[in-house]
């Protein structure tokens, strides 16, 4: 009987390991609405786990971010896809204004924007602008 019990615990700490040792990111990102800055959130983001921030106020809004690493051998280790959602509290409740895929390395800065057709996207022109840089966590910066 001794012997099913350290079994059932070596299989259930083998498949937490996984769970585990899932890689974090640090996404900073400035937000523009309407051509002024919104917000600049942090978020701190498990691998393949949305995370989300809001802020009330004037602008307010929502940012739900997702990132997940390429598994793909034929691409750099340091691609990622970056899912982002981006809402806004209205008359009818939360209005999303852009839910996009982006891929980025990491380290570098990606944009996002939404414009009127043959408008330049810049951060003052457009309705919804967002930067964003990711940075892969070492498990020493965010263990308790």
């Amino acid at each position: 009987m001794k012997r099913g019990v350290v079994a059932s615990l070596l299989l259930a700490a083998c498949l937490a390991g996984p769970a585990l040792a899932a890689d974090r990111y640090l996404v900073d990102a400035s937000l523009w609405l309407d051509g002024e800055l919104a917000g600049t959130p942090t978020v701190i983001v498990e691998a393949g786990e949305p995370a989300s921030l809001e802020r009330m106020g004037e602008p307010n809004f929502r940012l739900t971010v997702m990132v997940e690493p390429i598994s793909d051998s034929m691409m750099p280790q340091d691609i990622l896809w970056l899912h982002i959602t981006v809402e806004q509290y209205g008359d009818e409740g939360w209005e999303e204004l852009v839910d996009s895929m982006l891929g980025a390395r990491e380290g570098e800065l990606t944009s996002l924007s939404v414009v009127e057709e043959g408008q330049e996207p810049t951060r003052e022109s457009a309705s919804l602008f967002l930067q964003a840089q990711t940075s892969r966590l070492l498990p020493a910066e965010y263990q308790n």
